[in-house]
């Protein structure tokens, strides 16, 4: 079983623990405290010995206890995400709550949401070609306000689009709460009728979202929903 990780891209190198305080505590009790502040020393040697032109394949074995296991290659979209891997594979008492890229959170939402809604977007023109025109809109939001990109508007429909990610759930509750106003704001402003938010959200069934996240998921599209509701238009989770 792994209790920690070293991961490195082409511009870092990190080292982390990734089995849980609460697992190493049930384990060995009052222990566990010390038993973390072993692993992450550790953890910090090997990286120092990895990051000096080392692999893991020549330091030395039992560095604290530890034993370095072999070297894998993964693709992942950032260092949190080689570490969910890393938990997903190797460590059944590790945490996946905690990989949150908090520096690379607004630019990967954003190309998240550049890609669900390309993928949309070609879906749609597949079956109709002759909507191409109603896609990507400026619209301002108020007589003689800045226009804001919609993904979709017609003389009856506004429709905007975004990810509710399962490990980004704070943010993409600001991106809908956000996209909501905008879409209430440009419906006020045009007078067309209908009015729609599209999330895309995680698949109940899917194996990489805790039951805790699944709750919380399910909490906040809810409240999307209630918000949505407010302000007569429709929030559509797919």
């Amino acid at each position: 079983m792994a209790v920690g990780a070293i991961v490195r891209d082409a511009h870092a190198l990190q080292a982390q623990r990734i089995i849980r305080d609460d697992s190493l505590g049930a384990l060995y009790g009052k222990k566990g405290k010390g038993l973390a502040n072993l692993i992450d020393n550790g953890l910090r040697a090997l990286a120092l010995m990895v990051e000096q032109d080392q692999t893991l394949a020549q330091v030395p074995p039992g560095v604290m206890g530890l034993i370095p296991g072999e070297t894998r290659h993964i693709y992942a979209s950032s260092i949190p995400d080689a570490f969910r891997t890393c938990v997903l594979m190797y460590s059944s008492i590790g945490s996946l709550e905690q990989w949150s890229d908090e520096e690379q959170v607004d630019e990967t939402a954003e190309e998240t949401n550049k890609r669900f809604f390309t993928e949309v977007r070609d879906a749609v023109l597949t079956r109709s070609p002759e909507l191409r025109p109603y896609f990507n809109k400026l619209i301002p939001l108020y007589s003689g306000g800045v226009p804001f990109r919609f993904g979709f508007s017609n003389p009856r429909t506004i429709l905007n689009f975004g990810i509710l990610s399962a490990n980004r759930q704070p943010s993409g509750i600001k991106d809908a709460q956000a996209k909501l106003w905008q879409l209430k704001c440009s419906k006020d402003y045009t007078g067309v009728r209908h009015a729609a938010l599209i999330f895309g959200v995680p698949n109940v069934e899917d194996p990489t979202v805790s039951p805790t996240q699944k709750d919380i998921l399910r909490t906040n599209i809810h409240e999307i929903e209630r918000q949505a509701d407010r302000f007569e238009m429709q929030f559509v989770p797919v």
